[in-house]
């Protein structure tokens, strides 16, 4: 490994590349990060600008210039303005192996334990049902799902949805049947201005135009979803109250009223997407508990137990909706396979579901705590128990030179132009997936990456001359 040899006079730290295999550059910050973690060199420390750096060793100074920003990344070094190059850190950051992508990108819940309850159940009914367990004879939904179902729902509802309820191929698949029968091909519908990236593509297979709507803190502001329902004659709001994606946001017990009165009297259906909401059990209850009469409510357990399970649950105002709902969803095949159903009916009447949901939650407030440890609060949004958070940043640091950035250290997160209803009006910011990474040290890993950039000066990376 190249060593440096640590002057004791500031900032003559020169590096030994005799040893150095593979780009100069390279080689600079591998004998930099060994002299921090050797304590030759520590926390505070000048040192050379790039200039003398680049002529003590007889190299192009571009190459100096692409080490100290490689330095930078890793958070080796910082640069003060008016000041000069200091070390950052004792500890350097590891790497990401380049064959080893840390996607902070997908939004799936953690891994855990409880989840060897999915297997055992796979094997109990292939076991009990043979090749029955995959047949498919285009039938409504058995007595047993539907009880699972509404025992599931009744632990957010906290009363018995009845007969309102069908049962989709995830969620995705009951947007489709539930959005094509309220607003259909040419009909306005309003969501977030910031909404889920697939809601989007939704609207666009269905022919549907997509207005965004002003938020806050909370989501959608109700003035202006008030305004928009009579601007552009909407049909339908389309919104997630509940970690709201991408920003985490929760909108209080007062906003969900005012949403739904709003809805009631301008005559527009809410389509209220729960995906998140039982990661954080102490929000307000659904807008639909609330106001069924102007709700449709989806929410399914790809994201709260297991990102494979994809079934769906859909609350509809009355019996006569929800029998619609179940022939749209049959006649476009966007049942669930009855293997899964069948994983999903066993796993929630026998009480394994709300052991895993309660391993992830704690799995997930292990990884929040870790969340503000490494990043901090500047510039970020995220709520109990969410998978994910929005960070904004700094000016210094353009959206994509950042996920460019990023991207080189081996780490991918979500843009918020692939949210925004408008994309030229997205905000400079990111989603950051907190449940996804297989292990809190790899989250860990990615985050500190993050940290590091974030606190860097930025690295333009343009290829355009």
């Amino acid at each position: 490994m190249a060593r440096g040899t640590a002057e004791k006079n500031e900032g003559r730290w020169l590096p030994n590349l005799k040893a150095t295999s593979g780009p100069i550059y390279h080689g600079i910050v591998e004998a930099l990060a060994d002299d921090i973690k050797a304590g030759r060199l520590k926390a505070g420390d000048s040192m050379p600008s790039q200039r003398d750096l680049a002529d003590r060793l007889g190299i192009n100074f571009t190459t100096v210039t692409r080490a100290y920003d490689e330095a930078r990344s890793r958070g080796l070094i910082v640069a003060r303005a008016g000041q000069g190059t200091f070390v950052r850190a004792v500890e350097p950051i590891k790497r990401a192996r380049d064959d080893a992508l840390l996607d902070l990108a997908s939004n799936w819940p953690p891994i855990v334990p409880a989840l060897s309850a999915i297997g055992e159940a796979l094997s109990a009914i292939g076991s009990e049902k043979g090749a029955q367990a995959v047949e498919y004879r285009g039938e409504a939904p058995d007595p047993a799902s539907l009880e699972a179902g509404r025992r599931w729902i009744a632990n957010i509802f906290h009363e018995d949805v009845g007969d309102r309820l069908s049962i989709s191929a995830g969620t995705r698949g009951a947007l489709i049947a539930v959005l094509s029968q309220a607003v259909g091909p040419g009909g306005v519908m309003l969501t977030e201005a910031l909404t889920w990236p697939a809601i989007k593509a939704v609207a666009r297979l269905l022919g549907i135009k997509l207005i965004g709507v002003e938020m806050d803190d909370e989501g959608i502001l109700p003035e202006a979803f008030e305004k928009a329902c009579r601007t552009h004659a909407a049909k339908a709001l389309y919104c997630t109250p509940t970690l709201q994606n991408p920003t985490g946001a929760v909108m209080s017990m007062e906003r969900r009223r005012r949403i739904a009165d709003i809805a009631r009297i301008e005559g527009v259906l809410l389509v209220e997407d729960d995906a998140y909401g039982q990661l954080t059990p102490d929000a307000p209850p659904p807008i639909a508990a609330l106001a069924p009469d102007v709700v449709i409510y989806v929410s399914g357990l790809a994201k709260v137990l297991a990102s494979g399970l994809r079934i769906g649950y859909v609350v509809c105002p009355d019996f006569g909706t929800a029998q619609q709902i179940t022939e749209r969803l049959r006649f476009t095949m966007l049942v669930p396979p009855p293997i899964e159903a069948a994983i999903a009916t066993r796993v929630i009447l026998s009480g394994a579901a709300n052991a895993i949901l309660n391993e992830i939650r704690a799995e997930m407030k292990t990884r929040h705590h870790l969340f503000r440890t490494i990043v901090g609060n500047t510039g970020t949004k995220t709520f109990a128990g969410a998978l994910h958070a929005f960070l904004t940043l700094p000016a210094k640091w353009p959206r994509a030179e950042f996920l460019n950035a990023l991207s080189r250290k081996g780490v991918r997160a979500a843009p918020s132009d692939s949210f925004a209803i408008s994309p030229s009006d997205a905000p400079n910011a990111l989603r950051l997936s907190i449940g996804a990474p297989a292990t809190a040290d790899d989250l860990r890993q990615a985050l500190s990456v993050i940290s590091a950039l974030y606190e860097g000066e930025a690295a333009f990376t343009s290829g355009i001359v």
